[in-house]
């Protein structure tokens, strides 16, 4: 997404949160899509830990929060850095670190 944009244009959400999370209805609604995005994230995460799956010794809320606040900084980075470089590394580290 970001390298076929010739990392212009990044994700929405980030964008906004870095822009607008000044605005308080813009911020309420921000944290509503963080949280959904979460929640459905929390649905794999608790899915792949039946499965016995999961690696990480983190707690829950860690291990759901973590992945996507580190995809948001990553998508920044790359964005600043134009360099595919950032997004191989958010993928080498954080699936084998939480899904080994």
């Amino acid at each position: 997404m970001v390298v076929a944009q010739e990392f212009q244009k990044g994700c929405l959400i980030g964008n906004f949160s870095a822009e607008m999370a000044r605005n308080d209805d813009v911020r309420a609604r921000l944290k509503g899509m963080y949280k959904a995005w979460t929640d459905a994230l929390a649905t794999c995460i608790q899915q792949a830990g039946g499965a016995g799956k999961l690696k990480s010794p983190a707690p829950a809320e860690a291990v759901v929060s973590f992945p996507v606040s580190a995809w948001e900084g990553t998508i920044l980075r790359a964005k600043v850095e134009r360099d595919q470089d950032v997004l191989e590394q958010f993928e080498f580290v954080v699936f084998p670190t939480f899904f080994g």
